[in-house]
């Protein structure tokens, strides 16, 4: 009887295989193992019909099961976003952006993307956050000259001069007639640009005091970090 019940098994099995069930299906319904599967039904002919729609079930597997992969990833990355955030919060909220502080920040910014330049100092950049930064960075520690700006724009082609000007103008606050004449890359002549550009925008402000001061800063406070780092290694 036990060969009797094994075999009605497995004609069940080689006859969901037929009608085009994949192994997984076959085991939810007979509740057999997938070793018992693969003695059962080795070798066995199936139609192109059924081998076809095997495939896209195989296919449709692996493509959920992908997208279910990236989903726990991308969780994943929020739940480390979010934490790395609070650090971030809590280390910002014991420091004190004094005018000190507010300096060092502007010292290492010029560094690192401002223009040398002698008795003034300079940052271009195309990000608008980066130059409001800069001037504002400059208008909380110095008391400014504000006719000591001096704006220049470097636009594409298609890109019209007077509204990128008015643009720039209302982001940093500075009136339009401290702006110089406007540079366009030839290289870009018949090249659509994206509606979210502006250009670069390059901000002069002329102080030699101001220009000695934060180059003498740069190089204390390079010197202070190299040592300290000589120190710890």
């Amino acid at each position: 009887m036990r060969g009797v019940k094994n075999q009605s098994l497995i004609d069940k099995v080689i006859e969901l295989r037929k009608s085009g069930l994949s192994y997984d299906e076959i085991i939810l319904k007979t509740g057999t193992s997938r070793s018992n599967l693969s003695g059962w039904l080795s070798g066995m002919p199936l139609s192109k019909k059924v081998e076809r729609n095997l495939s896209d079930k195989k296919k449709k597997h692996l493509f959920e099961a992908r997208n279910k992969a990236l989903l726990v990833l991308k969780n994943r990355r929020n739940e480390e976003k979010i934490i790395t955030e609070l650090e971030v919060d809590k280390t910002l909220s014991e420091i004190n952006f004094d005018k000190n502080t507010n300096e060092a920040l502007l010292t290492m910014l010029y560094l690192g993307e401002g223009f040398k330049a002698k008795s003034a100092i300079g940052l271009g950049n195309s990000n608008p956050d980066i130059m409001k930064l800069f001037v504002g960075l400059l208008r909380s520690i110095y008391d400014l000259d504000e006719t000591k700006f001096r704006i220049f724009l470097h636009l594409r082609c298609d890109q019209d001069d007077n509204s990128e000007k008015d643009y720039w103008s209302k982001i940093l606050f500075i009136p339009l007639n401290k702006f110089g004449k406007t540079q366009f890359d030839k290289r870009t002549q018949g090249s659509k640009t994206w509606e979210t550009y502006h250009g670069v925008c390059s901000v002069y402000y002329y102080d030699a005091k101001i220009e000695k001061r934060l180059t003498i800063f740069q190089k204390s406070i390079i010197n202070r970090v190299l040592k300290i780092s000589k120190e710890g290694g």
